[in-house]
């Protein structure tokens, strides 16, 4: 990945399972390669996979990577199309907000899952809403994300100094407890902006 130096940013990898091979070849193109670090021993089934690593790797990024001002994450997964991108996330992410994007957006065709089942009476359902409940989280809460745009905690962007992170982690916590683990991150993230309602930049999709 190109970028300009001037803007001081740089590439870390978190280990999720590389080999030495991987690890050897990715430090001629990164600043970083760490294993995460957290404190959730005990409150996971699968502390020790490979999924654990990488699912607990964004809300501790902060921990893992004490050194840095500002955290832009990006899924191993995702393209940079363009370095414009980059600059919305730095700038969005200004004043301890979160900066992140919806999945709903003018190309989907719906964000809910709807079934009739006489006249006008149906049966909603939603992302956020199933997932809350889950987790052990009440229909007061479940109900207050169930409508909202879901926001995907695969590209974000927050300064080390934003109260996000604490708030993050306490609902991330919660969820591991109750023995919900895949996107119990994400749902975590989407509890902050609209139960606890945390300051947030929502970026073009």
């Amino acid at each position: 990945l190109r970028h300009e130096s001037k803007q001081n940013i740089k590439i870390c990898v978190v280990d999720g399972g590389l080999n030495e091979a991987q690890i050897q070849e990715l430090k001629k193109k990164v600043f970083s390669i760490k294993k995460v670090k957290h404190d959730l021993q005990g409150l996971s089934k699968l502390e020790n996979t490979k999924y654990f690593a990488c699912l607990v790797s964004r809300v501790f990024l902060r921990e893992t990577f004490p050194e840095f001002e500002k955290y832009i994450w990006i899924d191993s997964d995702a393209w940079v199309n363009s370095w414009k991108a980059i600059d919305y996330l730095i700038e969005a992410s200004s004043d301890g907000k979160l900066a992140a994007v919806a999945t709903a957006d003018r190309h989907n065709e719906k964000v809910l899952s709807f079934k009739w089942l006489f006249s006008s009476v149906g049966i909603m359902k939603s992302q956020n809403f199933k997932h809350a409940i889950s987790s052990g989280y009440g229909q007061k809460i479940a109900r207050s994300l169930a409508l909202k745009p879901h926001v995907n905690c695969g590209v974000f962007a927050l300064n080390h100094e934003s109260k996000f992170w604490d708030v993050w982690k306490k609902h991330f916590k919660f969820s591991l407890l109750k023995g919900r683990f895949f996107g119990s991150d994400q749902l975590a993230m989407n509890i902050c902006i609209y139960h606890e309602k945390l300051n947030t930049e929502l970026l073009p999709h």
